[in-house]
């Protein structure tokens, strides 16, 4: 990708994708990020290969470096994929080991 615009793949990406990638950039686990998704871990598990696969990365750890590499983009993008109070919890650094969301529906 040397050389290119690093946001242009991006576009290949779904929002749910994208969402993701935003919850990436502070490197929570996935028991975090499937939480503010109201998702499961596995799920982002395989959110990561996807994305790595639609981005020509290889491996979901690439994934994680490519986000940090382009923190700007990023963190320009979280104001319209993730919802104010997520971004308020982000910028804390908590780390909550809770059992589950409450504002996931059941």
């Amino acid at each position: 990708m040397e050389g290119t615009d690093q946001s242009q793949p991006l576009l290949h990406l779904r929002e749910r994708e994208i969402e993701l990638l935003c919850h990436l950039k502070t490197n929570p686990t996935e028991y975090e990020i499937g939480n503010k998704m109201c998702i499961r871990p596995k799920s982002v598990e395989n959110y990561k290969k996807r994305i790595a696969d639609k981005l020509g990365l290889k491996g979901r750890r690439a994934v994680v470096k490519f986000v940090l590499k382009n923190y700007k983009i990023f963190e320009e993008l979280s104001q319209f994929f993730i919802k104010p109070a997520q971004r308020a919890e982000q910028g804390t650094g908590n780390r909550e080991q809770g059992t589950g969301n409450s504002s996931c529906k059941k």
